[in-house]
């Protein structure tokens, strides 16, 4: 029981709370378009057009009032239901902490008692209410209430300071009074005069784009109607535009209506057509107008002349129009091919050239019917089949030869004597054997590290061999020792050393003891201040990876069909840095084979620029540059062989090449579709790398121990990218590169 009545307790107190503070968040909005806004007094504020409006240019939204008939609808929230009673209050025309009840000609909130002007609001805490100016100004005291005129029961708006000052009140029932002021404040404004607006684009006031022009909403300066109380907010800025030379009286009637905010820049306004050429021009009359909260629009003057057009870039859509209805890509393979088969093949002779007028008639009703009836869509792609087959015939004439040599190899097999069947058999054992070859790595390399360390230690000038029958670890020793060696054998120098009670019995085990503990850690030697020259295996290095930036490029792309213009007229010519990762896997390493293994890259290009204008018109025939932002990015993915040998431990030369995917993309922020598609190539390369690990060998130690990297190369390269013909574009790109390579 206690834990009910604490539950009963606690609810009762949220709800007393939500009761008594939804007095404090009164609220009272206008019906319709209209607003309130904070107006330069401070004051919440609502501004209607008057009937006496002499304005023509009026938003269909917003409609003349006739205060003396028209009631004014408001929405009322936050009522507190506790005090019962609801009163509209108006303030006095001399002092502003006077104010008088006005009648609410309704009021749906429980009980409307009329015949003093209140409402019962019972347990509602939301309505609705109307109110009739022109009865507010005939009521018992109309004629004291500010903004009423002193012989006529209307809102005056040429008043001195015109407007009904509202309060909006609930108490217990008597009638507020002096003490109105504590209620919601609302500022009733009749507007007869429109905005006044200077400072307007001068000619001409537009830029075109495609489909649609680029308008300064930033450009006008708006003065409200002050002495008649009009209102100080401007929330859209408009623009009219209708083909032809006029417009209509009511600008809100044209063809091309577009609204925003004020003040936000460079904006677009879409809806135009573009124009052909200069000589099939589609030419429109625009005006602009800002729009203040009462619906009223002050003009710009009207600007003739006004087009779109094609904004251009590199690339543009195919014109196989049956083959991209069909694939619903305009670059689907099956596209790219027909489309290929037309340009190098088909235009050199006049019948080809007189199909593709005939096709260029009819291909377009051909393709909006399959469209329309893409049921039919499997049968057109099965009857393109047979058509691609010839295309990709005639583009690559040499495939002929594929059949007939196989024809002549099973002659050959069928009706050779043995001999020659011996021959072709061995080629053919030998071809797979090259590609299946994994030489035996090098024995010495990887049993002996240390040693190694240690004779990469020596200065490679001292080294001089004595004789082909001596060690070269022996021979180098005695080059070190320098001309006063004695002649005696290395052999007897060493005994000399050893103990005399040694003699030569155990030799072996005594010369070990001499020499320093093999414990297999070059990192831990050069630790302990060996002077070891970093040398961690130069033929185990099976992995590489690295970048390299296309430092100096020559670059060519065309894309024939689907070409817009020139991709220089587009993105100009000046250097663009092309950036590539690689990775490298050496699988036949070798003494004989050095460093030879698998390549594979993944780069980028990225290239922005303006749009151009696809004609001109005055006063842009200067302008051919267009405000619509293009990026053209190149995405090439290539794979292939690669070969590294020594050329004096320093410097390594190398060459690779092989196949290559490149995608392509072209975007552009004007919110018209881009472009996109794909290509194949090959690419090649060659240059050489240079050793880093001289600069500084404890660096390069600490690479190794905590990232495996076993040497480090600086790269310098010329390498070229090119394309195969027949894709989306066809490119050659070639240049210097420069990068770095690290091996593991």
């Amino acid at each position: 029981m206690p834990s009910k009545l604490l539950k009963r307790f606690f609810v009762s107190l949220t709800g007393f709370f939500l009761v008594c503070g939804s007095a404090h968040a009164l609220t009272v909005a206008p019906e319709g378009p209209h607003t309130v806004i904070t107006n330069a007094a401070g004051e919440n504020a609502v501004y209607y057009l008057a009937s006496s409006f002499t304005g023509t240019v009026i938003n269909p939204a917003f409609t003349k009032i006739d205060f003396a008939t028209r009631p004014l609808v408001f929405n009322v929230a936050g009522v507190d239901p506790a005090q019962g009673y609801f009163w509209v209050v108006a303030e006095d025309k001399t002092t502003s902490t006077t104010y008088y009840p006005v009648p609410i000609t309704s009021c749906n909130a429980g009980v409307f008692n009329s015949p003093d002007g209140r409402c019962v609001s019972g347990t509602y805490q939301s309505f609705q209410i109307s109110l009739n100016l022109n009865t507010i100004c005939s009521s018992t005291y109309g004629s004291q209430l500010r903004g009423c005129s002193s012989g006529t029961p209307q809102v005056d708006p040429t008043q001195s300071v015109p407007g009904l000052r509202l309060r909006f009140v609930s108490n217990t029932g008597a009638l507020p009074g002096a003490t109105g002021k504590d209620g919601y404040l609302l500022a009733l404004f009749p507007e007869v005069r429109p905005p006044v607006v200077t400072g307007c684009a001068a000619a001409p006031g537009f830029f075109p784009a495609d489909q649609a022009i680029l308008v300064n909403s930033n450009l006008p300066t708006v003065t409200p109607d002050i002495t008649t109380g009009g209102s100080p907010s401007f929330p859209s800025y408009w623009t009219f535009a209708e083909i032809g030379n006029s417009l209509p009286t009511n600008p809100f009637d044209a063809k091309i209506t577009f609204g925003t905010s004020p003040g936000t820049g460079q904006i677009t306004v879409n809806g135009f057509k573009n124009s052909a050429s200069n000589s099939d021009k589609t030419l429109y009359k625009v005006a602009y107008g800002v729009q203040d909260s009462a619906g009223a629009v002050g003009m710009c003057p009207s600007i003739s002349n006004v087009f779109a057009t094609d904004i251009q870039g590199f690339l543009q859509e195919s014109n196989c129009f049956v083959a991209t209805a069909s694939y619903r890509d305009g670059r689907a393979a099956g596209v790219m091919l027909l489309r290929l088969f037309r340009d190098q093949v088909l235009v050199e002779s006049s019948a080809g050239r007189s199909f593709i007028g005939w096709y260029y008639t009819n291909g377009p009703i051909a393709a909006n019917w399959l469209i329309e009836h893409s049921v039919f869509r499997s049968v057109f792609l099965s009857l393109l089949i047979p058509l691609q087959v010839v295309a990709w015939t005639a583009l690559h004439p040499s495939v002929l030869f594929i059949p007939l040599s196989a024809f002549l190899l099973l002659a050959v097999f069928l009706f050779g004597n043995r001999r020659k069947k011996t021959v072709l058999l061995m080629v053919a054992l030998a071809l797979t054997g090259s590609l299946t070859l994994r030489p035996v790595q090098s024995a010495r390399a990887n049993q002996q590290p240390y040693i190694d360390s240690l004779v990469s230690g020596l200065a490679a000038e001292t080294y001089v061999p004595q004789k082909s029958g001596d060690s070269p670890y022996i021979d180098s020793i005695r080059a070190k020792a320098g001309k006063n060696e004695s002649s005696e054998g290395y052999t007897d120098s060493l005994k000399k050393e050893m103990a005399p009670t040694d003699g030569s019995k155990n030799y072996g085990e005594n010369l070990q003891k001499t020499l320093p503990p093999n414990n297999g850690s070059a990192i831990e030697d050069y630790r302990n201040g060996k002077k070891l020259k970093p040398n961690k295996g130069t033929l185990e290095t099976r992995n590489a990876f690295g970048f390299k930036i296309l430092a100096s490029a020559n670059r060519t792309y065309t894309a024939g069909a689907n070409q817009d213009i020139a991709y220089e007229s587009v993105y100009g010519n000046g250097w663009v840095p092309d950036f590539s990762f690689h990775y490298e896997y050496r699988p036949f390493t070798s003494d004989l084979l050095k460093k030879f293994g698998l390549y594979s890259s993944l780069g980028t290009s990225f290239t922005k620029a303006k749009g151009r204008l696809k004609f001109v018109v005055p006063p842009f025939d200067t302008a051919t540059e267009s405000k619509t932002q293009f990026k053209f990015i190149a995405v090439p993915v290539n794979v292939g062989l690669i070969y590294r040998f020594n050329l004096s431990n320093f410097v390594y030369p190398y060459f690779g090449a092989g196949p290559s995917a490149i995608g392509f993309i072209e975007n552009r922020n004007d919110k018209v579709k881009g472009q996109k598609g794909h290509d194949f190539g090959y690419w090649y390369t060659f240059g050489a790398a240079f050793g880093l690990d001289w600069i500084s060998p404890s660096s390069s130690w600490n690479q190794y121990e905590t990232g495996g990297i076993k040497h480090s190369y600086i790269t310098l390269d010329y390498s070229r990218l090119e394309s195969l013909s027949g894709g989306l574009v066809d490119f050659t790109v070639d240049g210097v590169e420069i990068g770095f390579t690290f091996e593991l």
